[in-house]
């Protein structure tokens, strides 16, 4: 049985693609190639050539970013050549790679964190929202999911209307192709700038909510099930997924301005959801065994105002008294005097 009876596309013809050819190539060296790129930023920045560096977060940053510029390049490569032959053989690739690539980065993110913990133990500081989703101590629920209906609608419309295009290689013109390409360099970079789901909001804020020994952060009124999972489908699954399709959208922009206004409308669907702004500590998320502490010691603090005022009080009023008996005293022995005078 041919190959082609369980792809939607002749799978010989594809792999045979110079720019497929090229991205098997380096998909197929990335676990070589990559950590050599790495140690080579830290020699050009004066690091170490074995990725030791003295700063750990400048650490995770290059990897990250190397990373994601060798992954994007690999995809890019790959859904061009897709798309050559059946665009929705490509988003239906994109989507389940997205899926797959999310599950192995939350594994990972959980071990990690993990780890962490058992290391330096858990923290009760206040949890910071970074988004509509992780906004649960004062934002509502029916906040949360309009904007997560009107993220889904978006996305939706924007992959129907790449579903709906065609991309031939006999009708794909030069400036096509030049779109597609500083498509893939908008869609790198942004990915770049983004903190992302995994790194930005499920480590820093659902990890330590779910999984805090002392924290106890969960409130009835929460739902964070719910909006883990909508901010989960919307910020990394969707995300992921436009975002590798992005050049398609370039690629199909009719003049230089469609390409801009393309651009500006995918980021601003991706960070429709996003704080930008500083919220206010009335939006941070606090330990229920801190509040109770911040409970306690105001009580304290209140008692011990309210004893040293009855304190002062009692004193006052001991101190009134020996007044009025000494007044008193005084005007008994005045009177005993004038007695003996007379």
């Amino acid at each position: 049985m041919a190959m082609e009876d369980f792809l939607p596309f002749p799978f010989e013809e594809w792999v045979q693609e110079p720019e497929v050819i090229i991205g098997l190539v380096m998909a197929g060296v990335a676990p070589v190639a990559v950590p050599a790129l790495i140690c080579s930023e830290f020699w050009f920045n004066g690091g170490s050539s074995d990725g030791v560096h003295k700063d750990t977060a400048y650490y995770q940053e290059v990897v990250r970013t190397t990373a994601l510029l060798w992954e994007g390049s690999c995809v890019f490569l790959l859904v061009y050549g897709c798309v050559q032959y059946t665009t929705t053989g490509a988003m239906i690739g994109v989507f389940f790679y997205s899926i797959v690539r999310s599950i192995a980065m939350t594994i990972v993110t959980y071990a990690r964190v993990k780890k962490e913990s058992a290391g330096h133990g858990v923290t009760d500081e206040p949890l910071e929202p970074v988004s509509v989703y992780t906004d649960i101590e004062a934002g509502t629920f029916l906040k949360c999911a309009s904007v997560f209906v009107l993220q889904m609608l978006l996305y939706v419309l924007l992959l129907r209307w790449i579903a709906s295009k065609s991309f031939s290689e006999e009708e794909t013109t030069e400036q096509e192709f030049v779109r597609y390409a500083a498509g893939s360099v908008v869609a790198t970079v942004q990915r770049v700038m983004s903190q992302g789901f995994h790194s930005g909001e499920l480590k820093p804020f659902w990890m330590t909510y779910f999984f805090s020994n002392r924290g106890h952060y969960r409130r009835h009124y929460h739902y964070p099930k719910m909006r883990l999972l909508m901010s989960w489908i919307v910020n990394d699954i969707l995300f992921t997924t436009v975002f590798l399709l992005l050049p398609l959208v370039t690629m199909g922009s009719d003049n230089d301005m469609e390409f801009v206004k393309d651009c500006t409308a995918v980021l601003f669907i991706s960070q429709f959801d996003s704080f930008e702004a500083d919220i206010g500590e009335g939006h941070y998320l606090r330990a229920e065994a801190a509040e109770r502490e911040d409970k306690d010691e105001s009580r304290g603090k209140d008692a011990a105002t309210e004893l040293g005022s009855h304190t002062a009080e009692a004193v006052s009023d001991q101190g009134t008294e020996v007044q009025e008996v000494q007044e008193q005293a005084g005007v008994e022995h005045a009177t005993v005097e004038t007695k003996s005078s007379m």
